[in-house]
């Protein structure tokens, strides 16, 4: 009671005042793993922090402290230097590894309980800070160097069997869980297969329908080549055919007016031809025709073979009147001048 009312009335200590003052008195603060506030003896309650000495059947309330340090002062003034020491000494000792916890569940017959919802993998462990938590329902059951550690806790709350069973129970919902995800993937993977397989059969149609519309305007091309070609050839072969028939024509012609003048009395025939306007007098286009597809010179100017000069040249006049370009729109009338005006002068230099 004395040392309760001391604490209260007391200015709040510090944590480093406290641990000073330890040093002083040549006392040790005995930390714990199993304590949520770190420290044997000292749990909190509110705001502030209790010290208690012995266990829940028997315990001796020391007095409320505001830091933990504080109440741990008080613990170790209650047990005296030497024993506050010793039990520094065990809690300093070297903390329990991973490997070493599963080793004391296995040896104990005790089930370190999985748990995949947990950040730390065992149910009820949690991380505070370095070290870590273990509580079951509403029982804090002490802190611990690792998660391994906190779990075998909780399995010795447990027990044996309890804990087995409830490793089982993890099992079977971590295998459930297992399964439930597989299941999952597994659809994702199928309808992602069946998404693309639609993509890739709709792409096969599109390119398909694009390769029938190409096919198609290159067989439309090759048909209109095709016709323009056919069109070309039976166009050259018409304007071959009615140049033919104008040659032959003005052959006979010519044929006939030389009968015709060698029949007259007291006409030769180059006056008859002189004399006959058919051969300047024609259509153009037959005159055209007649001097550009012809290669005698006679012919071009429209007189009987050997005519005399003055009948050439009288021919000559007419069609150069008929045929100048100035005078003419026929497309070819420049080129049957040429071809009259040549024949003419190769007539006179003969």
């Amino acid at each position: 009671a004395g040392l309760a009312g001391a604490a209260a009335a007391a200015e709040p200590m510090t944590a480093a005042e406290a641990e000073q003052l330890a040093a002083d008195e040549g006392l040790a603060l005995v930390r714990s793993s199993q304590s949520q506030t770190g420290f044997k003896g000292v749990s909190k309650r509110g705001g502030r922090f209790a010290a208690v000495f012995g266990s829940h059947q028997s315990e001796e309330y020391l007095g409320m402290a505001a830091t933990a340090e504080e109440a741990a002062l008080l613990y170790a003034r209650h047990v005296g230097a030497e024993a506050s020491a010793a039990a520094a000494a065990a809690a300093e000792a070297e903390p329990m590894t991973a490997a070493e916890a599963k080793q004391l569940a296995a040896d104990e017959g005790l089930t370190l309980i999985p748990s995949s919802q947990s950040q730390t993998g065992f149910t009820g462990v949690s991380k505070h800070g370095s070290r870590f938590q273990a509580v079951f329902g509403h029982a804090h059951l002490g802190m611990a160097a690792t998660a391994e550690e906190a779990a075998l806790l909780i399995a010795r709350h447990l027990g044996a069997e309890a804990s087995a069973a409830a490793a089982a129970a993890a099992d079977g919902r971590e295998e459930a869980k297992r399964k439930r995800e597989e299941d999952a993937e597994d659809k994702a993977v199928a309808a992602a297969e069946k998404r693309a397989a639609a993509a890739a059969k709709k792409q096969a149609q599109k390119e398909a329908e694009k390769a029938r519309r190409e096919a198609q305007k290159e067989a439309q091309k090759e048909w209109l080549r095709r016709s323009q070609e056919e069109l070309a050839a039976r166009q050259r072969h018409a304007a071959e055919e009615q140049k033919r028939l104008l040659r032959e024509a003005a052959e006979r012609r010519d044929r006939e007016l030389g009968r015709e003048a060698a029949q007259r009395p007291g006409t030769s025939a180059p006056a008859a031809a002189e004399l006959d306007p058919l051969a300047t007098e024609q259509p153009i286009g037959a005159i055209i025709e007649r001097a550009l597809s012809s290669t005698c010179v006679y012919r071009r100017l429209g007189v009987p073979p050997h005519a005399p000069r003055e009948a050439c040249r009288a021919s000559f006049l007419q069609l150069a009147r008929r045929l100048h370009p100035d005078k003419c729109s026929h497309p070819h009338a420049k080129e049957a001048f040429a071809a009259v005006e040549e024949a003419f002068r190769a007539v006179e230099q003969a």
